[in-house]
């Protein structure tokens, strides 16, 4: 029950609601108990879906190249959705490609200011919510 017994014949679904298929039904109550309600309506069904990102933008603090022992900022941004976002970066120190951060609110991670001298590259990927699979992501 979301609204109890009330002159209100309104009623509004907050902002707020997760993912997922709903129904909505109201009853009329005209006597002096509650129980059975005078008049039942239909329920309406509906869902609420989740419009998933479609892109993520990238950026560092600092230009390449830059020399060892200087950390790096690297700040992500997802787009075509609403917030929050997750994020995910990954870095690819020249051999392979190392998960740095996993799923999180966080969009900004830092190469560390004791990497050694090498060619590296940095992936972020976004979603906006964990049930989706489908991540873009961009690389610097």
């Amino acid at each position: 029950m979301v609204q109890d017994w009330s002159p209100t014949a309104t009623w509004t679904l907050s902002g707020a609601t997760p993912p997922g298929s709903y129904q909505v039904q109201a009853e009329v109550w005209l006597g002096l108990t509650p129980t059975p309600p005078d008049a039942v309506s239909a329920a309406i069904s509906f869902v609420i879906n989740v419009i998933p990102a479609s892109g993520v933008t990238l950026t560092s603090d600092l230009p390449s190249p830059q020399v060892p022992g200087t950390a790096i900022t690297f700040t992500a941004a997802g787009t075509g959705s609403t917030s929050p976002y997750s994020y995910r970066f990954w870095l690819f120190d020249g051999s392979a490609w190392n998960m740095v951060q996993d799923w999180s609110l966080v969009a900004i991670w830092t190469l560390p200011d004791t990497t050694v001298a090498g060619s590296y590259r940095v992936i972020a990927q976004v979603r906006t919510s964990s049930a989706l699979r489908w991540t873009p992501h961009r690389w610097l």
